[in-house]
């Protein structure tokens, strides 16, 4: 089993990940509502029921560094889970894109259909005995939850991420793992009844995000950071703003593949930016140690044909 893993990690990260999220996913799903409804009201409805699904690329990736890779793989793992003293900027610019991406693509959305977001806004704004202090404490609280019960990060980002990036360039890395991820996502949007349209967007934002993702994850070996910009964006886009904002968030939610759409565009100009300031990092094979040390090990495995075996 060992050296299978080692000879092709991709390949039984993705089939395990996909059989975890969806057959068992969905069993635990249905199997466990019961428990779910008997949880206090204050419980969120996906605490129980979802955690199969979500945390599928985090158990996954776990078990195959518990079966092939060793200690190396979880002290590195460690390491970059509790590295909070990055430099603040990146925070900053996490908050600042996401937040500022889709204030855009919610004004254009509502400027889209003539309406008056200076009036939704005021009108979503003056709820009765909401302050800005109950709103911020929301959108953290949000923030935090999503951090602490999100289990794609170490999937996709420590343990996939840097698999690929031993073998590959960050901007080859990054298109593959976009393409990985795109293909976990799809079965969810298309069971949650997702358009077409819906589909097409969501997949084209998944490109700027993965490139980012790619970049910050590299540029501080921080998987802290990536874990609170997932947070960051999905308590911007959908939780805390679907509360903060009631009016406007049904508006949204009733034209989300052109919010979608109109989100992708300020991601992706970023991204390309990014590329274009910082192209000798996603241009060159990266060859930090600490960064990658420990997903060398399967190069030791005596294989041939370690490309087309590291892309399975």
């Amino acid at each position: 089993m060992r050296q299978f893993i080692l000879r092709r990690p991709v390949m039984v990260f993705m089939v395990a990940t996909m059989i975890l999220t969806y057959p068992i996913g969905i069993a635990a799903l249905i199997g466990l509502q019961p428990v779910q409804d008997a949880m206090p009201g204050w419980v969120r409805d996906d605490l129980v029921t979802g955690s199969a699904s979500r945390f599928a690329p985090t158990i996954v990736a776990l078990s195959m560094m518990a079966a092939a890779f060793g200690g190396a793989s979880f002290r590195a793992w460690f390491r970059q889970l509790i590295r909070i003293n990055v430099d603040f900027r990146y925070y900053i610019g996490v908050l600042v894109a996401l937040i500022f991406g889709w204030a855009f693509a919610t004004y254009a959305v509502l400027n889209s259909q003539g309406l008056d977001a200076a009036d939704l806004l005021a009108r979503d704004l003056h709820q009765q005995g909401v302050t800005l202090l109950d709103r911020v404490a929301d959108y953290l609280g949000e923030v935090i939850y999503i951090t602490l019960t999100n289990g794609e990060e170490t999937g996709w980002r420590f343990f996939l991420t840097t698999i690929l990036l031993v073998t590959f360039r960050p901007i080859s890395t990054a298109l593959l793992v976009w393409i990985l991820w795109s293909v976990w996502h799809l079965p969810i949007i298309v069971l949650g009844g997702g358009e077409l349209e819906l589909l097409a967007a969501f997949i084209a934002l998944l490109l700027p995000v993965s490139i980012l993702a790619t970049w910050l994850y590299i540029k501080t070996e921080s998987l802290f950071l990536l874990l609170i910009a997932h947070g960051v964006f999905n308590a911007t886009t959908e939780y805390a703003f679907e509360r903060q904002l009631p009016e406007i968030g049904q508006i949204v939610a009733n034209h989300e593949a052109l919010a979608t759409w109109y989100f992708f565009a300020p991601l992706a100009l970023i991204a390309a930016i990014v590329v274009t300031v910082d192209h000798r990092l996603f241009l060159r094979k990266y060859a930090e140690e600490s960064l990658v040390g420990w997903a060398r090990l399967r190069h030791t495995v005596d294989r041939p044909h370690a490309r087309r075996d590291v892309g399975a």
